[in-house]
């Protein structure tokens, strides 16, 4: 028997039975499995539940994943990509002297900054940035106002629109900007522009402190001497929403480390 006629005698195996059979494989091996023939390539690629399981049963990968979604939702295509890629990234960690392959100076001085996939989103006390990392451009910026000092920020993107919800500290109390940006064609060399969407001065004792973004969504902490609470906003209708999570007083930081459990909650917020 030839090595075509039994790939293809292989892949004439029940659909189930198959599955099973890869299953048992590592990953490492299903990749190379996808290079033997079109076949192959084509029963891999087209099976979610395949690298559903394959990513789960190989759980510590650096997957590069967008923001708050979760693995079991993207696609097979998708995932077999990441996953070669995280491979890669492995076995350059775990080599006695890892490689930089390529490196890019970006000429801003940033105090904080995030990854947003290939972008930096960089924050300054004066200003808000991004850079495209493959090219080290900037490919939008807008000025803060001088009488605010930064103090945290987060950041999501969804396609091409870009949300930044950033909190401030102001001479009254703390300040909440959202803005929102439509990143330009990666052919154009124009610069977007950041629009204000929202901005909340909050005055007293009890002080904005924490902020996360999903898709439309910024959820914001707010520091209260009886008990923490969080603001909802929905920056494509403008509603927002106060909830009082009910936790233990003991509880001083209610958002840090619940990024992946917020889409859950935020899927059920009503937009009215």
């Amino acid at each position: 028997m030839t090595p075509n006629s039994a790939a293809s005698a292989f892949l004439h195996l029940p659909a189930d039975l198959l599955l099973a059979i890869l299953l048992l494989l590592d990953v490492e091996d299903v990749l190379c499995l996808t290079q033997v023939c079109r076949g192959f390539h084509a029963f891999t690629v087209s099976s979610d539940y395949l690298w559903h399981q394959l990513v789960r049963l190989r759980p510590g990968l650096p997957l590069d994943l967008p923001a708050y979604v979760h693995a079991s939702q993207l696609p097979a295509p998708v995932l077999q990509g990441a996953t070669r890629e995280a491979l890669r990234l492995q076995h350059n960690w775990r080599r006695t002297s890892p490689r930089v392959r390529e490196m890019r100076h970006i000429h801003e001085k940033a105090s904080q900054t995030l990854l947003l996939g290939e972008l930096l989103v960089v924050l300054r006390r004066n200003s808000l940035s991004v850079w495209r990392l493959a090219t080290a451009v900037c490919v939008g910026s807008i000025d803060l106002p001088g009488s605010m000092a930064p103090m945290t920020f987060a950041s999501s993107m969804q396609q091409n629109d870009i949300l930044v919800a950033i909190i401030s500290s102001i001479h009254s109390g703390t300040r909440l900007d959202i803005y929102n940006m439509q990143l330009s064609d990666e052919t154009t060399f124009a610069s977007a522009s950041f629009r204000c969407v929202c901005s909340i001065e909050r005055t007293g004792m009890d002080p904005f402190y924490e902020a996360h973004v999903y898709s439309n969504i910024v959820a914001v902490g707010i520091h209260s001497t009886l008990a923490p609470r969080i603001l909802l906003i929905d920056t494509a209708t403008g509603a927002q929403s106060m909830v009082d999570p009910q936790l233990p007083e003991a509880s001083s930081n209610i958002l840090v480390g619940s990024n992946r459990r917020w889409p859950a909650h935020c899927a059920h917020w009503p937009s009215q």
